[in-house]
């Protein structure tokens, strides 16, 4: 797939993130404690059936939301950096490495932003704890992203090489 498309979705899925990530922030009190307490019933009745008899928490369930919110938008943030600015295969990796890390600032930026829209919410807070919990989601989608891309990576010089190797062989 062409990069410059790769660039678009991958664009197009963190400003769908981001919306939807302030979107919850918009909500008040009311409406957030009903959203959160029809994820926390779901996800208790389906541990229940896979014979987890533990309750699993509403504060845990409202932290991992923040998590792997994050986590997606540091996913997508990070390639839409790598397809934008890393076009070169013989690129450096650690230019690539650089791209990718870029993501982190912009992430902890829409983390406080979505604190700070939270404001305006009625009963709600601006809450520290919650920038820290998704820019540490942030970083570990950057992590996943940029460990996936060695892996690929790897692989694909491996093969480069073996088919290489086989065509002078055969010469």
């Amino acid at each position: 797939m062409p990069r410059k498309i790769l660039t678009v979705i991958s664009a197009l899925l963190s400003v769908l993130l981001v919306v939807f990530i302030f979107s919850n922030s918009l909500d008040n009190a009311t409406e957030s404690t009903k959203k959160s307490d029809a994820v926390y019933t779901a996800i208790n009745q389906v541990a229940k059936e896979i014979g987890i008899k533990k309750e699993i928490t509403k504060a845990f369930i409202r932290q991992s939301a923040h998590f792997l919110e994050f986590t997606a938008l540091g996913i997508s943030s990070a390639l839409t950096l790598i397809f934008a600015f890393a076009p070169s295969p013989k690129q450096k990796l650690s230019q690539r490495l650089a791209f990718t890390v870029l993501t982190l600032p912009f992430c902890a930026l829409i983390a406080l932003i979505d604190e700070y829209i939270q404001t305006f919410s009625a009963g709600r807070v601006f809450d520290v704890a919650d920038i820290l919990t998704d820019t540490a989601g942030s970083f570990v989608g950057v992590i996943l992203t940029f460990s996936v891309y060695l892996i690929v990576r790897f692989f694909y010089h491996s093969k480069e090489k073996r088919s290489h190797k086989a065509s002078s062989n055969c010469s």
